[in-house]
């Protein structure tokens, strides 16, 4: 086996990782401030952004994605639950096997993920959700053992570009120091690159932004007639008359008096000018904006969360329908899951094991489970419980890592021992059942050594004999017990009983006696076929006195005796 201290990093990979590597500049091509591009947007303005993002050019795309969740709040709420749905889920770490150098490198993935800032971090993280992509620059703490990332810092996605060739390999823009011309790679282990697509296709064109620009657009030329609207309605509409006389200056009073008596309702002019009102109201109906706005806002949840029903109002409120829209939810909170657990095994629990423990000679690494019934219920425990006591084996490893318990710690010379918990013991419920003969109550049965091989018929029929033996035993003791008497059924059962082996014999007899002359299953079968068969009429019989005889004493509270009939 290799070893892996071997494969661990050198000076100079350690040395690489140090400082922050993505940080935004002045001067350079890495700027934090960035224009709006909302203001004065067109549909001609919107159509530019995405073609030039769809050219490898997304900057404007990725100001306009930010923009958008700013301004629209519906846009903002709902990709706030998208994402915090996902960052709120639990998280376990399953160990590749049962190996003591498995199981050492989950630990330290554990204990690591065990930090108050984590959910924020990965909020930031889900920010491809919307745009497609997202960055986060790993910081370490080189100061102390072992070495862990300290912070997991956001980077805006304006500082990155992808390559010219494949438009899939993320490179940094200026280089460390921001100043540089050209694109470099991003350095090992020093990012998390998170790519989220809403639809299959190339990482800039896959965020929910790209079609939620069109909705937003629309949606936002709506808000401002419906505002433009809301300002006039109800006033009257003014007209200002002025005569052929009049200066400019003079039509500019009287302009300005004809608007601020629709806001402020005062104004002034001179007496050669009048205002005439020429109508009460503005017709028309603000349900058309209303409408618009809440079409479009329901596109947009259904392309965030894929329903409508637990964000918008609609008849019938949260009943049936809109539990199938919460479980259709609850498939994409699954899915956005398993998509930013991949990403934290490849980019964040990868090179944690490198820094500390060295490259694992088999490659195989812990994993991140997020989300996927981290906990284990009382039904998983009571199948695994049935499970192990019909003879299957479970690893304690298993059950441990969805419980997200540690491993316990192996003993070291002169330490206290470790208390592990242990299955209760359990005394038997019935001790007879585990030992019939250490029962006082239990009938004397005479003891027999070993016998020859029975017949599967004749087994059966000497399992019948000794329970009934048991079962009469218990009778008699029950009877001879002081203050316990006889009943009429207690003589109904026993003159049943000694006149059934009599009536019986004729019927088992031949089929006890084939059996025993038969040397084979198909011999046996071919005797059964041809067997006469025995006289049933005595069967008959005594069924039909025994039920009769039951039913009398049942209506007359007397038993009809042998000696009656």
């Amino acid at each position: 086996m290799v070893d892996r201290k071997k494969l661990a990093f050198s000076a100079a990979d350690i040395k690489s990782l140090n400082g922050e590597i993505a940080a935004p500049t002045v001067a350079g091509v890495r700027q934090a401030l960035s224009p709006d591009p909302t203001n004065g947007l067109t549909p001609q303005r919107v159509l530019s952004i995405m073609n030039a993002a769809a050219d490898g050019n997304a900057d404007a795309y990725f100001e306009l994605a930010e923009a958008m969740e700013e301004k629209d709040l519906h846009y903002q709420a709902v990709l706030g639950v998208r994402k915090r749905a996902v960052a709120g889920l639990d998280i376990s770490v399953e160990a590749f096997d049962d190996t003591p150098e498995k199981k050492k490198d989950a630990d330290l993935i554990r204990s690591w993920l065990k930090r108050d800032t984590l959910q924020l971090e990965l909020f930031d993280i889900l920010d491809a959700i919307g745009k497609g992509v997202s960055f986060t620059e790993i910081e370490w703490d080189h100061s102390r053992l072992p070495w862990l990332p300290v912070v997991l810092k956001r980077r805006d996605q304006r500082f990155f570009e992808f390559d010219r060739v494949t438009q899939e390999i993320p490179l940094l823009k200026g280089g460390k120091d921001g100043t540089s011309a050209e694109a470099t790679p991003l350095p090992l282990r020093a990012f998390i690159y998170h790519n989220h697509p809403a639809k299959t296709g190339l990482p800039l064109r896959g965020g929910l932004a790209r079609g939620i620009a069109w909705a937003y657009l629309f949606k936002n030329f709506s808000l401002k007639d419906w505002v433009i609207f809301a300002e006039v309605y109800g006033h009257p509409v003014r007209l200002g008359k002025y005569g052929p006389e009049a200066t400019e200056e003079q039509k500019r009073i009287l302009m300005r008096a004809v608007q601020s008596i629709g806001t402020d309702m005062a104004g002034i002019i001179p007496d050669s000018m009048i205002i005439e009102f020429i109508k009460a109201g503005v017709a028309g109906d603000a349900k058309v904006f209303s409408e618009l706005c809440a079409y479009l806002d329901m596109q947009i949840s259904k392309a965030v969360l894929g329903q409508t029903g637990t964000t918008d109002a609609t008849t019938g409120g949260f009943g049936s329908s809109g539990q199938v829209h919460n479980e259709v939810r609850r498939d994409i909170q699954l899915f956005d899951a398993v998509m930013l657990a991949a990403t934290l095994n490849r980019d964040l629990v990868r090179p944690i094991i490198d820094v500390n423990h060295g490259v694992p000679a088999d490659g195989n690494y812990p994993r991140i489970i997020i989300g996927q019934k981290l906990r284990i219920t009382k039904e998983d425990m009571e199948m695994y419980a049935m499970f192990v006591e019909m003879g299957g084996e479970v690893e304690a490893t298993v059950v441990g890592d969805r419980l997200n318990l540690p491993e316990p710690p192996e003993a070291k010379p002169g330490d206290k021992p470790i208390k592990l918990l242990k299955p209760r013991s359990k005394a038997p419920e019935n001790p007879a059942a585990e030992n019939p003969g250490e029962d006082p109550t239990a009938p004397d049965v005479p003891k027999q050594g070993p016998k020859a091989p029975l017949t599967p018929l004749k087994a059966a029929k000497t399992r019948l004999k000794d329970e009934g033996a048991v079962a009469a035993a218990a009778l008699s003791a029950a009877h001879l017990q002081p203050g316990t008497l006889r009943d009429d059924i207690d003589d109904l059962i026993d003159a049943a009983a000694d006149e059934w082996t009599e009536v019986m014999a004729p019927q088992i007899d031949p089929i006890e006696a084939l059996a025993a002359a038969s040397s084979s299953y198909e011999e046996f079968m071919d005797g059964l076929s041809v067997l006469a068969d025995g006289d049933p009429a005595k069967v008959r019989d005594l069924l039909g006195r025994t039920l009769f005889t039951a039913r009398l004493a049942g209506e007359t509270g007397a038993l009809h005796s042998e000696d009656n009939r």
